[in-house]
């Protein structure tokens, strides 16, 4: 059972707040491997399978759900435009597709409704991910630590909070910075300082990582590399 409501609170006391609970919305489903792979499965139980909200909120009352041995998983939600996403993967794997009613909706939000029959879905992994490495350093030569590397989608479809196409990371001490998972595409590659996750989702700051990044194609299954000279 979930519920919420916006409450203000100013110069005096709120009494009698009530909070009216409805039924969750209710997601069941199987985790496979693609066809083709040929590396160890993750262990089913240290996945969990979320359902945050199209804009990349979490929601109020979200639940996750653990796999069980087999990869099954029923998870209890607040109803609302979601997309299903899986936490605890490591390279090389990374979400292929989410099935749902005949269709891949890895990135299409889809209606789940409080109180009615269970949705079902199917997630596919791959260890054919994508990687983008590479090294940030000064013109000499020397690692720099303190910029963020930024992956940006040119298409501005994909820009939003919560979109599996937007990345920052860092470098570690020796300069260099591995990102895995990027879903295929041409993306704009930056080193910027002074710049956090929710300033990527400005049209301004598009422009300014632009201006001091390059163009990389992100090719399934294949390592793009993107080395940031940085002029102090």
């Amino acid at each position: 059972m979930f519920g919420s409501f916006e409450l203000v609170v100013r110069d005096s006391d709120v009494g009698n707040a009530v909070v009216y609970l409805n039924p969750g919305a209710r997601l069941v489903g199987q985790v496979d491997i693609a066809d083709g792979a040929t590396t160890l499965a993750p262990r089913w139980t240290e996945l969990w399978v979320s359902a945050p909200l199209a804009d990349g909120e979490m929601g109020s009352g979200l639940t996750r759900s653990q796999l069980v041995e087999d990869g099954r998983f029923d998870l209890t939600t607040p109803e609302g435009h979601r997309v299903v996403r899986l936490e605890g993967l490591e390279a090389p794997w990374s979400l292929e597709s989410v099935l749902y009613r005949g269709r891949n909706v890895i990135d299409i939000p889809f209606e789940l409704q409080s109180g009615g029959e269970p949705e079902r879905v199917r997630l596919v992994l791959t260890d054919q991910a994508s990687r983008l490495t590479g090294t940030v350093h000064d013109q000499h030569g020397h690692p720099i630590t303190d910029r963020a590397v930024i992956a940006l989608p040119i298409n501005p479809t994909f820009r939003h909070p919560g979109s599996r196409h937007v990345r920052l990371t860092y470098p570690d001490l020796s300069g260099r910075y591995d990102v895995s998972g990027l879903p295929a595409g041409v993306y704009l590659v930056a080193a910027l300082s002074g710049i956090q996750e929710g300033d990527l989702y400005d049209a301004s700051m598009f422009q300014e990582i632009s201006a001091a990044g390059a163009e990389v194609v992100i090719e399934t299954g294949a390592v793009s590399t993107f080395d940031g000279q940085i002029t102090r």
